[in-house]
C-alpha cells in the first residue's frame, strides 16, 4: 500500500512539475538579428541582455537571435532568408534588426507576405528613409541634426565661450552633416559663442587615417592657443575623435560629446584604457573612464552619452516589442519607445523627433529620430534633452531651393519681361556652345568608329620629371577590339604613359611630352580628362574615384543625368531641370548587365564590399556610349579569385564587342590570360611588344627586370635558434574582418618567423593587434618585458617596428618627403635625428636626415628624383621601399612585416624579400612576416605559423609538403586532430 502511494505521489508530481514548466514556457518569441562581434560588439551585447532577461528560445524562453553575416553586402539573400525563416515559427510574434543593413527592407516585406501579424523593428537603417518605411513598423535613428543645437547648448553650460568645428568637404557634402554644421553656427550666434570652422584631411583620402590623426595632433595645441581654453571642439569623423580627445586632455579645451557619442569612442585610446574585463557592463565603463578623465584634470569639460547606442537600440527594441505584443506599448508612441530605452539607460532620459522628408517637409509616423542626455565627467547628466530645438531652426533644416525659387520668382515678377529676355540671349549662346560640343564630339567619334587597322597610335612618346627621364621614345598601337596587356614593374612609366594618354593635368604642369598620340590616324591633344572622354576614353584608376554617400546608380550617370525640362528652365535655366531618376536607373542596369555582375543599383558606395566598387567603377565607363578605349589600371588588385574571374571574362566580351582595352596589372597569370598583345615597359623604354603567344609568366618577369629572375631570398641549411625573443600568449584582436582569438606562438631570437593563412582569417590582426592599431587583450613579452598594448607609441619605444599592409593609409606621410618619411618614427619615438640650438632648443637635423634617406635610397634602390621628393609621387612599389627604411631607421629588435610585397611587380618583389633576409642575416634583426603568398614565406622564413578561424591551426618549416600547409588552411588538420 505504502509503495502505492508513493508510485501516485511522484506521478502526481511529474504531473504537476509538467504543467509548472509548461507554463513557464514564453507564450510568444521576438527575433532579434545583429551583426556578430566583427561588425559591432555592442549590438551583439544588447542581445546578451534580451537573452539574459528573458531566455532563449531552444530553453524555453523569448528571445531567438541569429546574426547576419560579416560579408553581408554579397551575402544579402542569406541574410534575407535567415530572418524571413523567424516567421516560420508560430510563436514568432516580433523581428527586431539592429544596424539595419541594406537588405532589410526587402526581408520585412517577404514576412510582412508571410506573416501580416508579425511586429517589424528597424534600428538605425542603412537604406533610404523611404524605403524603411515603407517596410517597417518602427525604425529608430540618431538624430544628427537636432543635436546641432543641443551640443552649443551643452557647451555653453560647460563654459565654452568659442565653438570649432572640425571637418572636411566630403562630410559637408552629406545633407544631414552640412545642416548639422548651419545649426551649429546658428546656435552660436543665438547663445553668444563665437563660431569657427577649421578643415582636417579626410582619412579616406591620400593621407589616410594615420595622417588625419596626426594632423589632429598637431594641431590641437595651435587651437588651444588661437582660440583659448574655454573653447569647445567638435569633430565629424571618428577617426578624428582619439588624437582630439588626447591632446585636449593634455592641453586644454572643453569636448562635449562626439559625432557618434559613447564612453567607448575615442576615450579608451586615448586614455590607454583597457576595457576588456567591462565589456557589455556599461556603467562600470562609465566609471572607469570618468575616473581615468578626472585624474588628468577633465571634469566638468569632457562629456559623452553614458550608454553606447548600438547596446541601448538593440535591448530597447527588444523591450519595445515585448511591451508592444503584450498590449502594454503602442508601435506608434514615442513616449513608449523612450520608456524602453531608458529601462537600459538608468539616470539618462531620451528626446527625438519624426523624420521629416526634405522633398516635401511631410512627417514620417514610422521613423523616429533620436538622442539622449549628454553626460559630463565629474557633473553627472546635463539635461540636453529637455532643450527643445527653437521653431525657427526647422527652417534650416528644412531648406527647399525649388520653393525658394519659385517664391523669388513671384516677388520679381515685375522683372519676368527682363529674365526672359537675358534668358533668350543666353539660349542663343547656349545653343552655339553646345552644338559645338556635339559637332566635336561627333568629329572624334567618328575618327574612333573609322575602319582601319589602328584604332589608336602612341608614337614616339617621351616625358621627363624635372629632369628625371621617365619615358623614353615610348611607341606601340592598340587595334579595334584587342585587348593589350600593359607591363613593368614599379617605377617603369606605366602610370605616366595613362596620365599622357588621358589628359591629366599633371602632364601639362610638369612641362607637357613629347611625340604623338593618333586616334584613327589623326593627332589629337588633350587638355584636360574631359577631351579624352569626349575622344571616347574611359579609365578605372587603380584608386577609386567614387563618391561615398551617392548610389551606385548615381556614381555610375555622375555628371551625365538624365534630366526632364520644367516650364521655368526658360527662366531659371537648368538648376530647374528635374532628375530622372527611372530612366538614370535603367541605364545603370544596362551598365551593370554588360558586366555580368550583380550590382544593387540602389546601394550606397560607403556600404558596398570593395569588389563592388570597382565594378561600378567600370559600369561608369561603359555607361558612356562613345566609349571605345577602356584603361584600366590594377582592376583586379582589389577583387577576390572569384570576382576576377569574372571581370576577365567580361573584358573579353566587351572586347568582342569592338572596346578596345589597355589592361594594366602585376598579375602576369591573368595578363596571359586575358591580353591578345603584350607591351613590356623597364626603365621608361617599351622593351617588348609580342603577341600572346607561347610566352610564359618567367618570360615577362626577365623582360621586365633585364635580367633572369632566380629564387628569392634561397635558404642555406636550417638554422638552429638557442632562445625565445617574443612570446604571445592567448592573444585576441578584434579587427574587423581579420578577428584574432586566443592566439599564442614564440618566436626565436634572430628568426624569420612567418604567418600565413587564407584572406579573413585573422593572420593580418595579429600584428595590427599586438602594434595597438586595433582593440587587443592577452600578454606581449618582448626580451622578457610586458609589451602594453592598445598603445603604439609604447610598442614603438620598446624596440618593435611595424611595416603594414596599408602603405597608403598607415605606412607613409603621403605630402612629405621622403627624408621626413623616413625619419619620422626615430624622430618621434626615439629623438634620433634631432640638434640642440644652443644646447636648449632641439630641431630637425636636415643633414642626418638626408644623408640617412640617401643611404636607404641606395641600398633598396628607390626610384626618386631626390630625397625631397613627395611620397605620394612615387609608384607603390617605391612606396612600399620607403616603408621598409623607415623601419629600418630605428633598428628595432622586432620587425612585423605585413603583406610586404602586395601590389608590386616580380622584381621589387625580388629586391624586398632579399633585403628582409640580408637585414635578418646582416643585423640580426627577429622578423615576424604575414603574407598571403605561401611561396614567399616558404623561401624566406624559418618557421611559418597557419592562422584559421582566429587561431594558430599549426607551425611548420618551410620544407613541409605544401599538401600540409593546404590542409591546416582548410582546417582539415584541425579537426583530424579534433576527432582523433
Amino acid at each position: 500500500m505504502k509503495k502505492l502511494v508513493a508510485v501516485v505521489l511522484v506521478l502526481a508530481f511529474l504531473v504537476v512539475g509538467a504543467d509548472v514548466f509548461a507554463q513557464s514556457k514564453a507564450k510568444f518569441h521576438i527575433g532579434v538579428v545583429t551583426g556578430t562581434v566583427s561588425q559591432s560588439d555592442d549590438d551583439l551585447r544588447g542581445a546578451e541582455q534580451l537573452i539574459k532577461e528573458y531566455g532563449i528560445v531552444k530553453d524555453g524562453g523569448m528571445i531567438q537571435h541569429i546574426t547576419y553575416p560579416d560579408d553581408f553586402m554579397s551575402q544579402q539573400e542569406t541574410f534575407i532568408s535567415n530572418v524571413v525563416a523567424l516567421a516560420d515559427d508560430k510563436d514568432m510574434k516580433a523581428i527586431v534588426i539592429n544596424q539595419s543593413i541594406p537588405g532589410t527592407a526587402e526581408a520585412f516585406k517577404r514576412v510582412r507576405a508571410k506573416r501580416p501579424d508579425i511586429l517589424l523593428l528597424a534600428g538605425e537603417p542603412h537604406e533610404d528613409p523611404l524605403v524603411i518605411q515603407g517596410a517597417a513598423d518602427l525604425a529608430l535613428s540618431a538624430d544628427f541634426v537636432s543635436r546641432g543645437y543641443t551640443i552649443i547648448w551643452a557647451a555653453k553650460q560647460l563654459g565654452a565661450k568659442n565653438f570649432v568645428h572640425i571637418s572636411f568637404p566630403r562630410h559637408m557634402s552629406y545633407e544631414s552633416l552640412g545642416r548639422r554644421r548651419a545649426i551649429m553656427e546658428q546656435a552660436c550666434n543665438d547663445l553668444g559663442l563665437n563660431f569657427y570652422f577649421d578643415t582636417a584631411p579626410d582619412p579616406t583620402s591620400d593621407v589616410g587615417v594615420a595622417g588625419a590623426q596626426q594632423f589632429i595632433l598637431e594641431k590641437v595645441p595651435q587651437w588651444v592657443q588661437k582660440y583659448g581654453n574655454d573653447t569647445a571642439f567638435f569633430c565629424t569623423n571618428d577617426a578624428h575623435t582619439e588624437p582630439l580627445l588626447n591632446h585636449l586632455l593634455a592641453y586644454g579645451g572643453i569636448f562635449v560629446e562626439a559625432d557618434l557619442p559613447s564612453p567607448l569612442m575615442g576615450y579608451p585610446g586615448a586614455l590607454g584604457l583597457d576595457l576588456s574585463n567591462e565589456a557589455g557592463d556599461f556603467p562600470a565603463i562609465l566609471k572607469k573612464v570618468e575616473a581615468a578623465v578626472v585624474a588628468k584634470g577633465g571634469a566638468g569639460r569632457f562629456g559623452t552619452w553614458a550608454y553606447s547606442y548600438g547596446y541601448t537600440l538593440t535591448a530597447g527594441l527588444g523591450e519595445f516589442a515585448k511591451r508592444v505584443v503584450e498590449g502594454n506599448a503602442k508601435k506608434d508612441s514615442m513616449k513608449d519607445v523612450f520608456d524602453a530605452l531608458g529601462k537600459y539607460t538608468p539616470g539618462a532620459k531620451w528626446n527625438g523627433a519624426y523624420y521629416v522628408d526634405m522633398g516635401t517637409g511631410v512627417r514620417a509616423k514610422n521613423q523616429i529620430l533620436i538622442y539622449m542626455d549628454t553626460y559630463v565627467f565629474g557633473n553627472g547628466f546635463l539635461p540636453t534633452t529637455q532643450q527643445n530645438v527653437p521653431e525657427n531652426y526647422y527652417t534650416i533644416k528644412m531648406h527647399n531651393y525649388f520653393f525658394f525659387s519659385f517664391f523669388f520668382f513671384f516677388v520679381f515678377f515685375f522683372f519676368f519681361f527682363f529674365f526672359l529676355l537675358c534668358c533668350f540671349f543666353l539660349s542663343f549662346f547656349l545653343f552655339f556652345l553646345v552644338f559645338g560640343f556635339f559637332f566635336r564630339k561627333l568629329i572624334y567619334n567618328g575618327i574612333i568608329m573609322a575602319n582601319g587597322s589602328s584604332l589608336l597610335s602612341i608614337e614616339h612618346v617621351s616625358n621627363d620629371f624635372y629632369g628625371n627621364v621617365v619615358l623614353h621614345d615610348v611607341s606601340f598601337d592598340l587595334l579595334e577590339g584587342e585587348i593589350l596587356g600593359l607591363v613593368g614593374e614599379n617605377g617603369a612609366g606605366k602610370t605616366t604613359l595613362m596620365h599622357i594618354l588621358f589628359g591629366m593635368p599633371v602632364i601639362m604642369e610638369t612641362g607637357g611630352f613629347q611625340g604623338s598620340i593618333k586616334i584613327g590616324g589623326t593627332e589629337v591633344h588633350f587638355s584636360s580628362p574631359f577631351d579624352a572622354l569626349d575622344a571616347g576614353f574611359g579609365m578605372v584608376h587603380q584608386e577609386f574615384s567614387l563618391i561615398p554617400g551617392f548610389t551606385t546608380t548615381e556614381n555610375i550617370v555622375l555628371n551625365r543625368e538624365s534630366m526632364r525640362a520644367s516650364i521655368l528652365n526658360d527662366v531659371f535655366g537648368d538648376r530647374m531641370s528635374v532628375l530622372q531618376r527611372d530612366r538614370m536607373r535603367e541605364r545603370a542596369h544596362k551598365a551593370i548587365g554588360k558586366l555580368g555582375v550583380d550590382l544593387n543599383p540602389d546601394m550606397l558606395v560607403s556600404e558596398m564590399p570593395v569588389g563592388h566598387k570597382q565594378f561600378t567603377e567600370i559600369a561608369r565607363e561603359i555607361d558612356r556610349e562613345q566609349t571605345r578605349i577602356l584603361i584600366l589600371d590594377e582592376p583586379t588588385a582589389v577583387l577576390t579569385e572569384s570576382e576576377a574571374e569574372v571581370l576577365l571574362k567580361t573584358l573579353k566580351r566587351l572586347a568582342s564587342e569592338g572596346i578596345a582595352i589597355i589592361f594594366i596589372s602585376h598579375r602576369l597569370q591573368e595578363v596571359l590570360a586575358i591580353a591578345n598583345r603584350i607591351v613590356v615597359l623597364r626603365d621608361g623604354h617599351a622593351v617588348k611588344d609580342t603577341p600572346n603567344e607561347n610566352i610564359s609568366m618567367r618570360d615577362i618577369a626577365s623582360w621586365m627586370v633585364g635580367r633572369s629572375l632566380g629564387e628569392s631570398g634561397q635558404r642555406s641549411e636550417a638554422r638552429g635558434f638557442a632562445e625565445s625573443l617574443f612570446k604571445v600568449r592567448h592573444l585576441w584582436v578584434d579587427m574587423p574582418g581579420e578577428t584574432v582569438r586566443d592566439v599564442s606562438f614564440d618566436v626565436h631570437r634572430g628568426e624569420i618567423f612567418g604567418i600565413g593563412g587564407l584572406a579573413g582569417q585573422g593572420k593580418l590582426g595579429i600584428p595590427n593587434g599586438i602594434m595597438g592599431l586595433f582593440p587587443a587583450g592577452g600578454e606581449v613579452v618582448l626580451d622578457g618585458k610586458t609589451v602594453p598594448l592598445n598603445d603604439p607609441a609604447k610598442a614603438l619605444a620598446m624596440g618593435m617596428a611595424f611595416v603594414s599592409e596599408d602603405r597608403r593609409g598607415v605606412g607613409l606621410l603621403l605630402d612629405e618627403s621622403l627624408e621626413w618619411n623616413i625619419a619620422f618614427t626615430a624622430i618621434q619615438v626615439h629623438g634620433q635625428y634631432l640638434k640642440k640650438i644652443f644646447g636648449l632648443f632641439s630641431q630637425r637635423d636636415e643633414k642626418a636626415m638626408e644623408d640617412l634617406c640617401a643611404e636607404y635610397v641606395k641600398l633598396l634602390d628607390i626610384k626618386c628624383t631626390s630625397t625631397k621628393q613627395k611620397a605620394k609621387e612615387l609608384s607603390g612599389g617605391n612606396q612600399q621601399k620607403v616603408c621598409l627604411a623607415k623601419a629600418f631607421a630605428i633598428k628595432p629588435q622586432l620587425m612585423f612585416v605585413s603583406e610586404p610585397t602586395r601590389g608590386i611587380d616580380v622584381g621589387a618583389k625580388k629586391l624586398v624579400l632579399d633585403t628582409l633576409h640580408h637585414y635578418n642575416r646582416d643585423f640580426g634583426t627577429t622578423i615576424v612576416m604575414v603574407s598571403s603568398e605561401l611561396e614567399e614565406l616558404r623561401s624566406i622564413c624559418d618557421r611559418i605559423a597557419i592562422v584559421d578561424e582566429g587561431r594558430i591551426a599549426g607551425i611548420l618549416p618551410p620544407t613541409a609538403d605544401i599538401s600540409e600547409f593546404g590542409l591546416l588552411m582548410s582546417g582539415a588538420a584541425m579537426e583530424e586532430a579534433v576527432n582523433a
